[in-house]
């Protein structure tokens, strides 16, 4: 509020004066500074807002058993259909399992009638 001046009543006074504009030129200018300094602080921690690219990938390095990091399959449905084959096909067949202890693989349809066929609770003295 404006000084009120001896004698002189305040509605006398013109409506402009009940602001100090050198207080309010002040305040903006200190506003302004401080959206400079907050930008340029914001330039500096941000690396002078440069568009980072993404780093070019290198060429495929050859498979080699000291990769850092797994590689992907490039054919899963392919590698999984194999293996499945392979699977069903020990399934299916006869084979050593352990040549030295005499221990081998049966075809599974044969494994379970040979299983279903024995008494029940009891082992004929024979593994499975």
């Amino acid at each position: 509020m404006a000084r009120d001046r001896p004698g002189e009543s305040p509605a006398a006074r013109p409506a402009g004066t009940d602001l100090d504009l050198g207080s309010v030129r002040r305040f903006g200018i200190a506003v302004a500074m401080l959206l400079v300094v907050a930008s340029g602080t914001a330039y500096l921690l941000l690396g002078g807002f440069r568009i980072a690219r993404a780093p070019e990938r290198p060429a495929a390095a050859p498979v080699s058993g000291g990769d850092a990091f797994p590689r992907l399959q490039d054919l899963p449905a392919g590698d999984l259909a194999q293996y499945r084959r392979e699977k069903s096909a020990e399934l299916e067949s006869y084979g050593w399992v352990d040549r030295s202890r005499g221990v081998v693989r049966v075809p599974i349809e044969q494994a379970m009638r040979e299983l279903a066929a024995a008494p029940a609770g009891g082992n004929s003295g024979r593994t499975p």
